[in-house]
């Protein structure tokens, strides 16, 4: 199956009829931002084919009878007239793989009221036309099961379905569960070709067991050696309860294990991982105490330094400079005082005609009238200004002198003594001060020494919540604990298991000693054919057992030698360390995958989840590759929406290299390769450097790419709904 064609109308957030993606071989990547509508394309495919799409955790599981008129464009509503009929269309056009063209195509209808109010219109319908000669031609159903089957046997199979189309790390983490022995061995079994085995087996097991049953009672019939022959048959009957008994009891007791093996797998960590967790809550506990203490104690410092400077006397900080100036200031006040004195005290001319022409001048300036020429001299006018002149240098107007200052020379003194007195203290504050200047800073740095401590412990806290999938601390401090109780019931568990199959061991030898002693009594009785039959079976069911494990060893080490393939590839040249895939066997012959060093200790805990995932992705595509009868890879396209988010730019390029070197068809909605435009608000526009590298790296392997870009048009605001429409661009 090859996926050639999408078309979409009113679907979602794409409105309108022009949005079409023609597919390619090779890696089709679908570029878009968050909130560009990767999710609702992805969900496009699964609905026109299972009129479904993924919920919130990415299961395929949420009906078109649940979201009803979500599947319309809110923009298609609100741009229609009011009852008018909308429709969602999607329309797939496929090959299969007979080389039959198909297209699928599924509408949902709803009518609209007024405003954003509508309708539904009934169920969604869906239409399937097959290409035959040169023209499509319509294919009819009797019944849903019709089209299910059709699906299923002309496009694609559902239970494949899931381990190649899936949604983000949750996606991949369903497509092929490491963290549980007996969910990967079944997906192994599902893709593989082991399953095989099992059928053999079954029908050697129903054949060697009416052979058996033949031969009990060919025995019972024979009347040879009769005492010794129901004393034995009696023995083996007793012997086959009691192995009968231990069998159910095993089967109890290996189920109740699994349970607990499967809760231990499920949460993801191991018993001693609780210690680490208390550890680190200790520790996590003990650096938000010391800084908040810290804070707390800096906060009082700054509160209380003004307080606590007054009562060192910071007021005379810098007083000896204030002292200097203030000295200044009172020496020019005391010049100037004594001169004013001078002026005030008008001394008298030393004869009659000094005073005389003094009180002459003085009256004509009162009178504003010049006696001399006889003539007006108002004030301030040049003939007043020419009479003023007549004064001596002493008489000159109050205006043109000095003025004369309030006494303020007790004051002054005052001040003097008390400013000589404060700054007798300035040495004491200065102590001070430094000492407080030398805590606080002592302080602060302990601050910044515990804030970075707690950066430290909270990018570790963040690193233990991934590295284990937990959602807090205390969560899995709870979760360790109970770990540690499934881990000591799995232990009694299996020590009863082994009590029980070493029981089992026994009475299995005891009865076959027993059968032989039978089948040794009755030698010369019994039909010879019938004794050969019972012989051959029940070595062919034994060596079909043994054939089957020995063929599942095979595989797995086959898958083995695959996944390292692929998870070198996608890791040597990223840099960073990555390590050797093992599949360690458990007891009940499952696989768990383990990550390796050099030296062979499993380091699988300590991994990042970037590695963990490049270990998934790596499984998944040697057990669909490995397998050449089934060639899963070849026969129907991944897709996958946003797979590669926990990657590193180089890592995310190398996996894309390798998902389009082992699938025929892939496409892949992604948010990399797309960069800010900085002459559009709020869009993207492409990476070019980056994806012409990309480009570059898939040419290398031969691979084409075919590349579109999600857009949202200028002016268009994408958190609003109701205008909404997302454009799809070939690049």
């Amino acid at each position: 199956m090859k996926i050639l064609k999408l078309e979409l109308e009113n679907f979602m957030c794409f409105s309108g009829t022009d949005n079409r993606i023609e597919f390619t071989d090779g890696l089709n990547v679908i570029l878009g931002g968050n909130g560009y509508g990767k999710t609702k394309l992805y969900d496009s495919f699964n609905w026109v084919l299972f009129d479904k799409i993924t919920n919130q955790d990415g299961r395929l599981d949420t009906p078109t009878e649940e979201i009803k008129g979500g599947l319309v464009s809110k923009k298609a509503i609100a741009d229609g007239d009011d009852g008018a009929t909308i429709k969602a269309i999607v329309k797939l056009t496929l090959v299969n793989e007979k080389g039959k063209e198909i297209i699928l195509e599924r509408s949902y209808a709803v009518k609209k009221l007024s405003g954003m109010e509508a309708t539904s219109l009934g169920k969604s319908k869906l239409t399937i036309s097959a290409k035959d000669d040169l023209e499509f031609k319509p294919v009819s159903f009797n019944s849903q099961q019709e089209v299910d089957d059709y699906i299923r046997e002309h496009v694609i199979q559902p239970t494949v379905l899931e381990h190649i189309w899936f949604q983000g790390e949750r996606g991949i983490k369903g497509a092929v569960d490491t963290s549980n022995a007996v969910k990967l061995k079944q997906v192994i079994n599902k893709l593989s070709y082991i399953d095989t085995w099992e059928k053999f087996i079954e029908a050697t097991e129903n054949t060697d067991r009416r052979t058996r049953e033949k031969y009990e009672k060919a025995v019972k019939k024979s009347q040879k050696h009769k005492e010794k022959t129901d004393l034995l048959t009696s023995q083996i009957e007793k012997l086959d309860k009691e192995l009968h008994a231990i069998e159910e009891k095993l089967a109890i007791k290996e189920k109740d294990l699994d349970i607990a093996e499967d809760e231990v797998d499920n949460l993801a960590m191991g018993e001693n991982v609780r210690e680490e967790l208390r550890a680190h809550s200790a520790e996590e506990d003990r650096i938000k105490r010391e800084l908040a203490q810290a804070e707390y104690d800096l906060d009082q410092m700054l509160d209380n330094a003004n307080r606590d400077l007054f009562e060192s006397f910071w007021v005379a900080h810098g007083t000896s400079e204030v002292q200097e100036k203030f000295e200044e200031l009172v020496q020019d006040y005391e010049f100037n005082r004594v001169a004013s004195e001078k002026i005030k005290k008008k001394d008298k001319p030393k004869d009659l005609e000094s005073l005389y022409l003094h009180d002459h001048i003085h009256d004509m300036l009162h009178k504003e009238h010049c006696t001399i020429c006889d003539r007006p001299a108002a004030k301030n006018s040049d003939a007043y200004k020419s009479i003023q002149k007549w004064l001596p240098e002493e008489e000159k107007p109050l205006d043109e002198k000095l003025a004369t200052p309030f006494n303020h020379a007790f004051h002054l003194s005052d001040l003097r003594r008390s400013l000589s007195v404060i700054s007798n203290y300035a040495g004491s504050f200065e102590h001070d001060f430094e000492q407080q200047r030398i805590n606080f800073f002592k302080l602060k740095n302990k601050r910044k020494q515990l804030d970075e401590e707690n950066r430290r412990i909270e990018e570790e806290k963040e690193k233990l919540l991934s590295k284990y999938n937990i959602g807090s601390i205390d969560a899995g401090i709870r979760l360790g604990d109970r770990i540690r109780r499934y881990n000591e019931k799995t232990a009694s568990l299996r020590e009863e298991i082994v009590r029980l199959e070493e029981r089992k061991k026994v009475l299995t030898e005891e009865k076959a000693e027993k059968d032989q002693a039978l089948d040794k009594l009755h030698e010369g009785d019994i039909d010879p054919i019938l004794r050969k039959q019972k012989d051959y079976f029940s070595d062919l069911l034994a060596a079909t057992k043994t054939a089957k494990d020995q063929q599942y060893k095979e595989l797995v080490d086959l898958l083995m030698k695959e996944t390292n393939r692929h998870y070198e590839a996608i890791n040597k040249q990223s840099g960073a360390f990555y390590g050797k895939i093992v599949f360690k066997q458990n007891s009940k012959g499952g696989y768990s995958p383990e990550i390796h060093n050099e030296n062979g200790d499993n380091v699988t805990p300590g991994m990042n989840t970037a590695q963990l995932l490049s270990m998934q992705f790596s499984i998944l595509f040697a057990i669909l590759s490995a397998n050449k009868e089934y060639g899963f890879n070849k026969r129907y396209p991944l897709i996958a929406d946003a797979p590669n988010s926990a990657f590193d730019a180089k890592k995310k390029k190398l996996l894309l290299r390798q998902i389009g070197t082992t699938f025929e068809q892939s496409i892949v909605m992604m948010f990399e390769y797309l960069t800010n435009d900085p002459e559009r608000a709020n869009r993207y526009k492409i990476d070019k450097s980056g994806i012409r590298e990309l480009i570059g790296t898939l040419k290398e392997e031969g691979v084409p790419m075919n590349i579109y870009m999600l857009d949202i048009p200028d002016g268009v605001n994408s958190r609003d709904i109701n205008e909404l429409t997302v454009q799809i661009k070939k690049i």
